[in-house]
Order: structure tokens, then C-alpha cells, then sequence
């Protein structure tokens, strides 16, 4: 009869299990714990494996010897030779890449381009043979030709004559350009303009007869001066104060003449709020006083009432309680004057404030240990004796030897704490593991190859790589060998960008780029036409040859009737100064036209002003304008954050129409000195050229915000700590109010610390800091600091349970804005595992099998959104099922 093997397999390995399990436990823990940290060996240094043991809580190290170098037998480039300089190359370590076996690379030397640049010789310049090495560029010149020398070209005019100075001609080369001989071109005659000069505050009119060509001038028909013209106000060079006048300049509103006129002085002028000369201590009285808003004299002293005293510990009288023996606390006294403000008590003794016991020696499987306990404050010990654990098997699996691509590996159940297998069972050979081989780049001459990949344990190609084509050149212009003309094509030396290779090119002519404005070619007169055309920018090629019309003839009176502002004059004769051409339609001489003059009456910031325009020849009206009021001053910011730099507030002002006023034509601006501390701080707008008047505004500069808000929590009461504010006399604490919405003042207080007693447990604060400094009569206030949440520890939940039907019934007493996160062990001493989250005060969990033993435990948790922000764990209940 023939056995079925698969049928008697399954029985054999129920006995071979069970066998396992009658085997007694061994009595020393094997310390075959889970792998915690691991530091791999390398060629020169041994690594290490840490085990940790989570039943007898020991860690056990293992020793991995060092790998060694591992030198390949080919050879790694470390530097590339040059033309001039070796190269060098060696053995590189495959893991760690320390270099052995250095080997100089000699020089390459230098590899001129067969194809030479050949620079033709000018006519003062040799020519020559200019060889480029195609590896480093370098350039080297041969074969030298003499200058060919210059090549009478045609006479050019380089100067024109004029009725002062004689002309230039000079002869040019017709290759270069250069000149080789020069020779003068007489004068001609003046080419005179008339032209009439209005008379000014210091000077004279006249009908000016001017040269155009040399500028000589001669006058007729003179008219006196007009005199200044000044404005009813001017510029302050010099303010006045309460005491001293000051002075302003008034500018001559045609001429620009200035005169220094004085100003008279402002008197004294009080602020209304008090200001605090002296502050009061609690001793001594302090002063305060009103002062002048400009010099600062004071008026109507007033003394402060005293000061409250400041109290601190007195540290020399406290005798701090010990655990068995009773203390004293010290009373306070005032740091300011000594006086005694509170006397000390007496503190009974604390009593021993044992802490968790701390383990001695560990229980292991078969073995007891021992545990020791530590007073917090005296540091008296007690001892107590922990059981023996007994062996606990996990039910999870446990790798003792790893499989590969090429051998079977090997699992089984541990125990928990020594380490101890059972269950030992075969695992597959394991898929093979991938290394990459990197991309090899092709360059521009040879091929490179795609990424592939091999198994890094056996070696076998698991992606084969493949051919990358080669990039070919790129390549740049890297100099010029002969520039291109308009005309003639020039040649350039390209160099690849990637690898240096070199070869020479041809370069296009340019062709001719004619510019887009006229030139002149000859100028036209009264009597000739001229002409104008687009010169090539580069060789001067001329384009669009284009006639210029006949200009205007430049006319001369005689026998001359002067006109008025309003009437035409007359001439008995009128011809062209420069072709002298006779000119009876031009005897009649236009009107000149009024001559206008601005008289100004300055706006201020309650009324209006007006500019009034009249001719200052004939005295006529012939405009009036409204120069709307100065309507608002305004900063543009009035509260500035301390940074230790100087503030400077730009100044914005409007008249009624809604214009914007410039600051140089129309005001100054005057800072207050300083400027970087903090304090209040004044602007004085001084109004200039059509305003007058000054105008003040202030501004401050605050305390920085907070920084470093901390909180530390108990049951019923928060403590703050932030850092200090520089420059600041007190900070304020404040609470948001979920009825209005807002923040509510909580505490004034001068240090950086704060302390909320008397609180509800497990509910949940959102606070606020503000520093802020006193300034005479004024509290300069900073920004709040950024919102801080912080949370009362809740109360340990007092845990009720009962079975009832397999399932465990839980419930608690509420504690303030908690959520209450329900673990379950099997053992007190085991992990506890989350079951579930709820708002509520009752929780049924199951069911569990009968016969089970399971311990549970209550967390209650106070969030907001997902941070924890506080918590505390109830007394574990067990029940048996």
C-alpha cells in the first residue's frame, strides 16, 4: 500500500509543536532581543550591533570586523594633463575611495591648428601668421610682413571756415583714413540776426544785432531795467524761538535776487498736559511741571505723592523646611527704603516624598530582582524585592536568519524576555536585490550608455545597459581672427563649449546700417538749396540723397517805430542781412505782447491765497488765480515699533482742492533730534514759496511685542514667562472672552511673569501679552504678542468598571474640555493598547473571552485642533472575565 505523505505531514508537525511546548524553560536569559542600532564596519574601522533585551532589560553588543580596502586593477584619473602641465593618476578604494600607486601623466604639449590665421599688414601695422593650439587656445604669431604704407586718397574739409576762423583741408589716405597733408581756408563775412531783449530787474532791453556764425553782437533801442520784484513772504533760514527772532529770505519773483528779511519772536507757548520732572519713590516726593512744546521751560511745579513701597523676600531670615524637620519663612522688606513690610512664620516638616522605584537588578524569567526608591528632597532609599517573570512567548514571528536569492532562511517564536526559540521553521529564498549601474554620459566624441541593474548578492543582470549616442560639438565663437566689413566677410575661431575642441569659420559681411536720423550735407541759405541723406554707421556710405528747401531771409529795420504790448510798429526799410535783398512787406513790425509779472498772496491752513499776473510794461491785469488753503498735514505712520533705528515719518500734505503739495516748492519738514528710543516724537511742517505758516504733528515709538511666551500647567493654576522687553516699565496680561469676543485685561505687572491660580481643571486658556512704557503723562503701549494656548492639567479620571455579558462597562466623573482616550492590557505591567476616544464619561468595550484577565486604564486629554496641550492618566481597574 502506498502512503500519501501530505496527509501524514500535517499530524507530524501538531506532535513536533506540542513536544515544544512540554520542553522546560531554560534558566538564563539568552539575550536575543530585537536589533536597535547597528554601525556598519569599514575599511578601517569595526562596526557594532546593539541588542536589546526586553525581558531582562539588558543591551548586548556584537563586533562586525572591518571590511579592508578593496582596490580595483584599473587605473582612476585624478587630474587631467594640459599642454604645459602632467596629469596624474591612481587606484581608488571601491567603498571608502582612499588613493594608492600615484602615477604622473605627462604633459600633453601643445597641438597647433594646421589651418593658420593669416593677418594681412596695413598701412602703418606689420602683418603677420597667428597659429591657436586646439587644446588651451594659446596663441602664437609668424611669419611677419611689412606695413604697406599710406595711399593718397582725395582732399577732405575738416574745418569749415568763419567770419573769426580760417577753414582746415587735409588730405586723407584711401586705405586708412589717415591724413597726410592739411592746408587753411580763408575767413568770410559776418551773418548777422536782430533779435529783441526784454529788459530785466538789474539790466537793460535792447534790439540785439548777433552773428550767427562767431556770436559778435551790437546794440540799438535800449529800454531801462524793471527793478526787483519781491513776494510778501520768503524761505526761513533761520526759525525763530521763544526768545530769539528769527530770519527769512525773500527771492525777487523774475530774477531769482534774494534779501535777508527778520522775523519776530514766537514766545513761550505751555502744553496743557502735566509732564513728570521727578518721579516720586517711597520716600521722597516727586515734581511735574508744564513745559514750553518748543524750549522745554518749565511752569507750574507740582510735587507727586509718594511712591508704594516694593517688597522683597528677606533672604537672610528663611530657614527652608527638610523632610523630618520643621523651617521658617523669611517676611519681606522694602528694596527701596528697608522698611519692614511682612514678618516670617514658621513651616512644619514636608515629610519623605518617595519617587518611582528604580530598578536595581531586573527579574529575569527564573530570577527575582529588586528595585530602589529615592526621597526627592533628603535622599533617603528604601528597597523593595520584584518576582521572577516566567517565559513569554510572542505570537509574532521572529527572522533568526535572514533568507537571500540563493538560500532558504530561518524563523521561530522567542521568548519576550530571554530570548528562548520555539517553533523553529524554513523561510524562501528571498527575490533578487537591485543595485543601479549609473548612467554613463556621452560626450561629444564617444558614446556613453543607460542606467541598468544587477543583483547585488548573486550578480546576475537584471536590466542590461544600452548605447547613448554621442552628443557632437557645440560649438561658440572664442575670437576673431579678421573683423567683417560691410562689404567683405570677415573669419572667427569656434571653440566647443563641452570638450575645447577648435576650428576656424567664416563670418558674413555685415552689409551696410544706414542710421535713421538725416545728416546734413550742405546747409541751406536765403539764396541756395542744401541737402541731407542716411549715412552707413559704420563706413559712411551715404543713402536717400534728399534736397533741404531755401530758409528764411534774416530780415534789418531801419527807420524803425517801436510797437507796443498791444499795437504793430513800423519800419521805413527792411532787407536780408545776408543776401541783401530788399524787403518792403516786411516793414510792418508785429506787437510784442504783454510782459507778465506774478504777484503772490500766500495760503495758509485757515484761508486761501491768490496769484495776481499784470504786465509789467503797461501795467494792465491779466490774470487772477486762487490758491486753494492748506487742508490736512498728515504722517504716514503715527506708531512706529522700538528696532534700535532712527524713525523718519514721510510728511503728506493736501490743500481744499485735494492736490498733493511737493515738499521743495511749497514746505520743510523739521524732525525732532533722536528718534530711535522710545517715546513721543514731534514733526514741524514749515510752509514756504505760496503758503505760510507751520503746522506740528507727533508720533511715538512703542515697545516690541513679547517674545518667548512660556506656560507650565498644574490643576488649577497657569505660570507665564516671557523674556524681557527692552525699554519697558510693565507689561499686561490679557484673556480672550468667548462671550464678547475680545481680550480682557487679567493683570498689570512689572516683571516678565505672570501666575493664574484658582483655576478650573482641564479647561483650556488662549492668552495674550502686551508691554508697555510710561512717558511723562502718557503709557506708550506695544503690539500683543503672538496668542498662546495653554490648558489646566485635568484631574486623573476615578475609574469605575464592571463585567457585564463578556464586555467591560466603564465610567468616570467629567473634568473640564477633556476627550478621554480608554487603553487595554492583559497584564498592568504590559502594553496598553488605545481601544478608543470619547467626550463622554462612559465607555463599553468587549467582548473578551471568558476566562481572560484584562486591565484597563482612562486617559483624560485636553486638545486644540491636533496638539495636546495637556493630559493625566486614572488608577488601572482589572477585571476577570
Amino acid at each position: 500500500m502506498k502512503l500519501d505523505r501530505k496527509r501524514l505531514l500535517l499530524p507530524g508537525l501538531v506532535f513536533a509543536l506540542s513536544f515544544l511546548f512540554l520542553l522546560p524553560a531554560r534558566a538564563e536569559c539568552a539575550h536575543r532581543g530585537e536589533l536597535r542600532v547597528r554601525m556598519e564596519p569599514s575599511c578601517t574601522e569595526e562596526g557594532k550591533e546593539v541588542y536589546y533585551c526586553s525581558i531582562c532589560d539588558e543591551y548586548t553588543y556584537r563586533t562586525l570586523p572591518k571590511l579592508n580596502h578593496d582596490f580595483p586593477s584599473n587605473w582612476t584619473v585624478d587630474r587631467e594633463p594640459t599642454c604645459e602641465t602632467p596629469g596624474e593618476k591612481s587606484i581608488h578604494c571601491r567603498r571608502c575611495g582612499v588613493r594608492t600607486d600615484f602615477v604622473e601623466i605627462p604633459a600633453l604639449g601643445h597641438s597647433f591648428s594646421q589651418q593658420a590665421a593669416v593677418v594681412a599688414p596695413t598701412c602703418t601695422d606689420w602683418g603677420y601668421t597667428e597659429g591657436v593650439c586646439e587644446r588651451c587656445g594659446l596663441c602664437v604669431k609668424s611669419k611677419y610682413t611689412e606695413p604697406t604704407g599710406h595711399t593718397p586718397g582725395l582732399w577732405q574739409t575738416d574745418r569749415r571756415a568763419t567770419c573769426t576762423e580760417k577753414g582746415v583741408s587735409s588730405l586723407h589716405c584711401a586705405v586708412c583714413d589717415a591724413v597726410m597733408e592739411q592746408k587753411l581756408l580763408p575767413t568770410v563775412e559776418h551773418a548777422y540776426t536782430e533779435q529783441t531783449v526784454a529788459p530785466t530787474c538789474t539790466q537793460a532791453g535792447c534790439t540785439l544785432r548777433t552773428c550767427r556764425v562767431c556770436g559778435a553782437q551790437t546794440k540799438t533801442n535800449t529800454v531801462k531795467a524793471l527793478g526787483h520784484s519781491f513776494p510778501a513772504s520768503g524761505v526761513q533760514t533761520k526759525a525763530p524761538t521763544c526768545t530769539e527772532k528769527g530770519e527769512e529770505t525773500l527771492t525777487c519773483t523774475r530774477c531769482g535776487a534774494e534779501k535777508t528779511r527778520s522775523l519776530s519772536a514766537l514766545g513761550h507757548s505751555y502744553g496743557e498736559s502735566w509732564i513728570t520732572d521727578k518721579a516720586s519713590t517711597c520716600t521722597a516726593r516727586g515734581e511735574k511741571s508744564h513745559h514750553c512744546i518748543r524750549c522745554g521751560k518749565r511752569r507750574d511745579v507740582t510735587s507727586l505723592p509718594l511712591a508704594e513701597h516694593v517688597p522683597v523676600p528677606d533672604a537672610a531670615q528663611t530657614d527652608a523646611a527638610t523632610c523630618e524637620k520643621a523651617g521658617k519663612s523669611g517676611g519681606t522688606h522694602c528694596a527701596v527704603c528697608g522698611k519692614t513690610l511682612c514678618a516670617a512664620t514658621v513651616i512644619p516638616a514636608l515629610g519623605h516624598a518617595f519617587g518611582e522605584p528604580v530598578v536595581l537588578t531586573a527579574a529575569t524569567c527564573t530570577e527575582k530582582g529588586s528595585a530602589q526608591s529615592v526621597c526627592a528632597r533628603c535622599g533617603k532609599t528604601e528597597i523593595t524585592s520584584t518576582p521572577a517573570l516566567g517565559h513569554s512567548y510572542s505570537e509574532s514571528w521572529t527572522t533568526d536568519k535572514a533568507p537571500t536569492c540563493t538560500a532558504q532562511g530561518e524563523q521561530s517564536h522567542h521568548c519576550t524576555r530571554c530570548g528562548k526559540r520555539r517553533d523553529v521553521t524554513s523561510l524562501p529564498r528571498t527575490e533578487h536585490f537591485d543595485v543601479t549601474d549609473p548612467v554613463v554620459e556621452p560626450t561629444c566624441t564617444e558614446k556613453g550608455k543607460t542606467a541598468g541593474a544587477h543583483c547585488k548578492y548573486c550578480g546576475k543582470v537584471l536590466i542590461e545597459q544600452t548605447d547613448i549616442p554621442a552628443k557632437g560639438h557645440d560649438f561658440r565663437r572664442i575670437s576673431t581672427l579678421q573683423e567683417p566689413t560691410c562689404t567683405e566677410k570677415g573669419r572667427a575661431m569656434m571653440g566647443c563649449t563641452v570638450c575645447g575642441a577648435a576650428q576656424e569659420t567664416e563670418l558674413p559681411a555685415l552689409g551696410h546700417s544706414y542710421d535713421s536720423a538725416w545728416t546734413v550735407d550742405v546747409p541751406a541759405t536765403c539764396t541756395a538749396r542744401g541737402e541731407q541723406s542716411h549715412h552707413c554707421i559704420r563706413c559712411g556710405k551715404r543713402a536717400d540723397v534728399t534736397a533741404l528747401p531755401r530758409t528764411e531771409h534774416s530780415i534789418v529795420y531801419e527807420g524803425v517805430v517801436e510797437p507796443t504790448c498791444t499795437k504793430a510798429g513800423r519800419a521805413d526799410r527792411a532787407y536780408c542781412s545776408v543776401c541783401g535783398k530788399e524787403l518792403s512787406e516786411k516793414t510792418a513790425i508785429p506787437a510784442r505782447g504783454h510782459a507778465p509779472q506774478v504777484t503772490v498772496t500766500a495760503a495758509t491752513t485757515k484761508r486761501d491765497g491768490s496769484a495776481v499776473t499784470t504786465c509789467e510794461i503797461c501795467g494792465e491785469t491779466l490774470k487772477t488765480a486762487v490758491i486753494p488753503r492748506i487742508k490736512s498735514v498728515a504722517l504716514s505712520a503715527d506708531s512706529f515699533v522700538f528696532s534700535g533705528k532712527k524713525r523718519t515719518p514721510s510728511v503728506t500734505v493736501r490743500d481744499s482742492g485735494g492736490k498733493t503739495l511737493k515738499a521743495a516748492n511749497c514746505y520743510t519738514v523739521q524732525y525732532a533730534p533722536g528718534r530711535k528710543e522710545i517715546g513721543r516724537y514731534t514733526v514741524t511742517v514749515n510752509f514756504c514759496g505760496d503758503y505760510a505758516g507751520s503746522v506740528t504733528r507727533t508720533f511715538k515709538i512703542v515697545p516690541r511685542k513679547p517674545a518667548g511666551l512660556e506656560v507650565s500647567a498644574g490643576e488649577n493654576r497657569l505660570a507665564l514667562r516671557w523674556k524681557p522687553v527692552r525699554g519697558a516699565t510693565g507689561y499686561k496680561v490679557y484673556l480672550f472672552n468667548a462671550e464678547t469676543g475680545g481680550y480682557t485685561l487679567l493683570k498689570t505687572t512689572k516683571k516678565p511673569a505672570f501666575s493664574m491660580k484658582k483655576l478650573l481643571p482641564g479647561a483650556v486658556y488662549l492668552l495674550h501679552v502686551r508691554a508697555f512704557t510710561k512717558c511723562g503723562d502718557c503709557v506708550l503701549a506695544g503690539p500683543l504678542s503672538a496668542r498662546k494656548a495653554a490648558a489646566t492639567k485635568p484631574l486623573a479620571p476615578k475609574v469605575a468598571a464592571k463585567r457585564q455579558n463578556g464586555k467591560a462597562i466603564l465610567s468616570w466623573q467629567p473634568c473640564g474640555d477633556c476627550v478621554y482616550e480608554i487603553y487595554a492590557a492583559e497584564k498592568k505591567n504590559g502594553k496598553f493598547t488605545l481601544l478608543g476616544t470619547t467626550k463622554k464619561t462612559a465607555f463599553t468595550a468587549g467582548a473578551f473571552p471568558a476566562g481572560s484577565t484584562r486591565c484597563f486604564k482612562v486617559k483624560a486629554v485636553v486638545r486644540q485642533k491636533t496638539r495636546v496641550l495637556s493630559a493625566a492618566a486614572g488608577e488601572i481597574r482589572v477585571l476577570q472575565f
